[in-house]
């Protein structure tokens, strides 16, 4: 049986509602935190992460909280303490992360949720080898997200716990300085230009979706899951919206060996 992270474009308590529906046994549980931007993924941004994962807590599943690929300095204090919080609220089981410095931290405060080392982290290095586990290793990971499923076996031969991207939407982002108060000088209080793309480049040969905030965008196409030879402790997908977890799951369910 298949353990189902999910993560959505934009949570909503609607979108919330929907996603918690499902059985452990078809959804195991949901990543909240959006890797540029939380006022992109809820509408009040942190406050709305802590309530999402209490009430996914409720209902007996699992709670993954991802954090910003880019961790400046507010953004790395503000990022420690919603751990912290988490951590006290006993309201998070993962921690995706691609930040060096913050896994330290992490490790070093002796944070009692396990850490697992992000897709995201391909912005740093872009393979995963033996010694760039080994260091992750040394401060503190135990897990490590991978999108290519034949490295799968290799991690889990290290004990690391193996979250295997299964669905995603492939992006290339640029600029993740908010326009507002980059280019007009003033605070964004309800990210107008964040709600809607302000361009977007198709480019055809790469077959990719480029946007100029940060913004992910899924790729218009029919919900796949990657498949492994190897089972992954974890699946992670990312969808726009839950719509189209239902066929996602189908899928799966279609593509389960039959009990004999």
């Amino acid at each position: 049986m298949k353990k189902i992270l999910v993560g959505l474009q934009k949570w909503t308590p609607n979108e919330l509602e929907h996603v918690l529906s499902y059985p452990n046994e078809q959804v195991s549980g949901i990543i909240l935190g959006d890797p540029f931007c939380e006022y992109h993924m809820f509408q009040h941004g942190d406050f709305d992460l802590i309530e999402f994962a209490e009430k996914a807590k409720t209902v007996g599943k699992v709670v993954v909280y991802q954090t910003p690929v880019y961790l400046t300095h507010p953004i790395f204090d503000k990022t420690l303490s919603i751990i912290q919080y988490l951590e006290k609220k006993k309201v998070c089981d993962w921690i995706l992360a691609q930040d060096v410095g913050l896994i330290h931290l992490c490790s070093k405060n002796k944070t009692t949720i396990p850490i697992c080392w992000s897709v995201w982290g391909y912005n740093r290095s872009n393979f995963i080898s033996y010694n760039l586990v080994n260091f992750l290793m040394s401060i503190g990971i135990q897990g490590i997200e991978i999108n290519n499923p034949g490295w799968g076996e290799h991690v889990s031969c290290l004990n690391l716990q193996v979250f295997l991207n299964g669905y995603a939407p492939t992006v290339v982002s640029f600029r993740q300085t908010c326009y507002v108060e980059s280019v007009y000088k003033t605070h964004c209080n309800n990210g107008d230009l964040c709600q809607k793309s302000m361009f977007i480049i198709q480019d055809i040969r790469r077959n990719q979706t480029l946007t100029v905030n940060g913004y992910v965008l899924e790729m218009n196409i029919p919900p796949k899951l990657i498949q492994s030879e190897t089972p992954p402790d974890w699946y992670t997908i990312h969808l726009q919206t839950s719509d189209r977890l239902g066929d996602l799951l189908k899928k799966v369910s279609e593509n389960e060996p039959s009990k004999p």
